[in-house]
């Protein structure tokens, strides 16, 4: 059964089977490969994005590696040649989102800020801010200040065009005028100055 649609492969119209990709995973030593409808499994994916989340197999529960996007995005460009890789819908068409999941060392979620400037039709992207936030801490998180919340409130100055205001010149939300142009990178022990940052987004609402 097709996980997304909940639609037996039996059932599922001829012209739906050509659309079908497999993507492989290793249990162990064995490698295992799964099947998806490549229009439903990248919705999925556009939604995690949007809502700043992992992008996880409904299969293995594990999150898609980066070649399994690479290869998502390849197949539905057959379908449809422009589509883009998901990104967040930032409210500004002269910022650029970029969220990355770090799932390596230290999980964790990054947000890079970009203003795309148009020099003699070329775009020119000038660095604002890098945040990432890790998933876990080495202490147990306060209910007020789960990450969930923190990537919600991302989410809606984002849409809201809150972070840097409507248009030019920009309107930084109070207390992040110091982290423009840093790279902010919370650790698993920087529970404290989370919590800081968590505020500072809470208080920009």
């Amino acid at each position: 059964m097709e996980p997304y649609l909940a639609e037996k492969w039996e059932d599922m119209p001829l012209k739906k089977l050509r659309n079908v990709i497999s993507i492989k995973h290793k249990e162990g030593v064995n490698t295992y490969s799964v099947a998806f409808y490549i229009r439903t499994l990248y919705q999925a994916w556009n939604k995690a994005v949007k809502d700043s989340k992992p992008f996880k197999n409904p299969y293995t529960r594990e999150n898609f590696t980066d070649d399994d996007k690479e290869y998502i995005l390849r197949s539905i460009k057959i379908l449809y040649p422009n589509i883009e890789k998901p990104k967040i819908d930032n409210g500004r068409s002269d910022i650029i989102v970029e969220t990355r999941n770090n799932f390596y060392d230290d999980k964790s979620i990054s947000y890079t800020f970009n203003y795309k400037l148009n020099f003699e039709k070329r775009p020119i992207l000038i660095h604002l801010l890098t945040f990432s936030i890790p998933l876990s801490f080495n202490t147990d998180v306060e209910p007020a200040y789960i990450q969930r919340y923190i990537f919600e409130n991302i989410t809606y100055l984002i849409k809201n065009k809150k972070l840097f205001g409507k248009s030019m010149p920009l309107k930084i939300i109070p207390g992040f005028k110091e982290y423009i142009g840093k790279y902010i990178i919370l650790f698993k022990d920087n529970y404290d100055e989370y919590k800081v940052f968590f505020d500072k987004i809470k208080n920009a609402l």
